[in-house]
């Protein structure tokens, strides 16, 4: 994809934090002169009281983003932040450094109350960096909208803007440039998938397909499928509890949806969202399957097993991971590749067994107690704030002990 990316300036923010000089009174011309340091120095035209934001989207914590758009030598900087002073809403401030010193060309009012997404990329290959903005206008989460910008003649001028529930930049269409993926709502509730491209100041359609209108929106992964293939996951919440995961890709001319919506993978009782398990780069979807002796259970007695699969743009399919999660109690254990589809669980007090399907052979198994009421030479798995899971098995098992994890370990 022939994106570049930005120059950035990190942003550590912790609550409301403020650049340095924020608390003084605005200054009374729109250059600085003096710039010790860039961050100050852009600092300085913000008003009192500003709060610098970060787009929710950033994989970077920033706020501060600089670049020259239009490589004229020069650079551009925008700044994004809430005026206390203007019912809170989101600012985007523009600048530019000119012989050395920065000029402010533009304070934009956006109408919003958070920021979505904020990038700097050259969507129509010109050579010359488009702005887009995104924003929401309530506090729904998924009333938000678009604007693009572009840099004339000094200028920032608004070009074209787009509503949209979610957005995805990225290169779907292998044209060597970015194109916009928009999940969106329409007003007869009917919801869609749409990739779009900008050209000429325009946002062009490319393709649309319509999604499960029964879904509700809960999260999203832009990635690949093992095949190579820049997919779109859209997981959706289906009823009271279920949820629905639809996989879309750009191929032929058009959007299409990966998969079988009905199969045990792709439509699953319990929320599991779509992401990079095994860091490979490649996307899994989560699935789940009901172990052994519990066919006849009710739901919420089920101890489901997990399992993540890599999916290919023909639909099909192969296992990367399977495990027993224990999401109360924040730990989960992965299953060997041999024993998959092979283990049910059996419940213990203050404890599970993974057992073998075949021979009721015990494969791994995990107690947890506090931490002055585990046994004597017990094997320890792991310890999370006043609970220690620990094993008292002493014969050999074909789960490793390694296999035990406590979630943490993935969100750290």
């Amino acid at each position: 994809m022939n994106k570049k990316y930005t120059a950035m300036i990190s942003i550590l923010m912790a609550g409301t934090v403020l650049l340095a000089g924020c608390q003084k009174a605005p200054r009374q011309d729109n250059t600085l002169t003096k710039p010790i340091d860039e961050v100050a120095a852009l600092g300085e035209f913000l008003p009192a009281g500003a709060e610098l934001l970060t787009p929710k989207k950033a994989e970077k914590k920033q706020s501060i983003y600089m670049e020259d758009l239009n490589k004229d030598g020069n650079q551009e900087a925008f700044l994004l932040y809430r005026d206390p002073n203007d019912n809170r809403q989101v600012h985007m401030m523009f600048l530019v450094k000119e012989n050395g010193a920065w000029q402010k060309k533009a304070d934009m009012e956006t109408g919003f109350i958070d920021v979505d997404t904020f990038d700097l990329a050259d969507l129509d290959g010109n050579g010359t960096q488009e702005v887009t903005l995104g924003g929401g206008l309530s506090d729904s989460g998924h009333d938000n909208q678009l604007y693009i910008y572009e840099l004339q003649n000094g200028t920032l001028e608004q070009k074209a803007e787009l509503s949209y529930d979610t957005l995805q930049i990225s290169d779907f269409n292998d044209d060597q440039m970015p194109d916009l993926m928009v999940l969106s709502k329409k007003e007869n509730e009917m919801r869609t998938a749409g990739l779009y491209s900008y050209a000429e100041g325009r946002i062009n359609p490319i393709s649309e397909i319509e999604l499960d209108p029964e879904g509700t929106l809960e999260h999203v992964a832009l990635g690949t499928l093992a095949d190579g293939k820049k997919a779109l996951f859209a997981d959706s919440g289906i009823g009271a509890h279920s949820m629905l995961t639809e996989i879309i890709v750009y191929e032929n001319g058009n959007l299409k949806k990966v998969g079988d919506p009905s199969d045990s993978i792709l439509m699953k009782p319990y929320p599991l969202y779509s992401r990079d398990i095994n860091g490979d780069g490649i996307v899994e979807v989560g699935g789940m399957y009901i172990p052994k002796g519990y066919e006849d259970a009710a739901m919420a007695d089920i101890p489901f097993l997990y399992t993540y699969k890599d999916y290919c743009s023909d639909g099909s399919f192969q296992t990367v991971e399977e495990r027993y999660s224990d999401s109360g109690r924040h730990f989960y254990v992965t299953i060997p590749t041999e024993l998959h589809e092979n283990v049910t669980i059996k419940r213990l007090d203050n404890g599970i067994h993974l057992i073998s399907t075949v021979g009721d052979k015990v494969l791994f198994e995990v107690k947890w107690a506090p931490q002055d009421a585990v046994p004597a030479n017990s094997t320890v798995l792991g310890t999370a704030k006043d609970i220690v899971f620990y094993s008292e098995w002493k014969e050999e098992t074909k789960i490793p002990t390694s296999a035990f994890h406590l979630m943490e370990e993935e969100i750290n």
